[in-house]
């Protein structure tokens, strides 16, 4: 499985979330503009 994501922030801003899965997984990731990083957890 392959994921490509682009993100424009505009620092400061705000916070914002995605989830998906696939056949045996769970995914969310975070992008946070506030704290200035992206966290990607299974």
């Amino acid at each position: 499985m392959a994921l490509r994501v682009r993100l424009k922030g505009v620092t400061g801003k705000s916070r914002q979330g995605w989830r998906f899965m696939d056949k045996n997984n769970y995914y969310v990731v975070r992008a946070n503009t506030l704290e200035d990083n992206v966290v990607c957890t299974k």
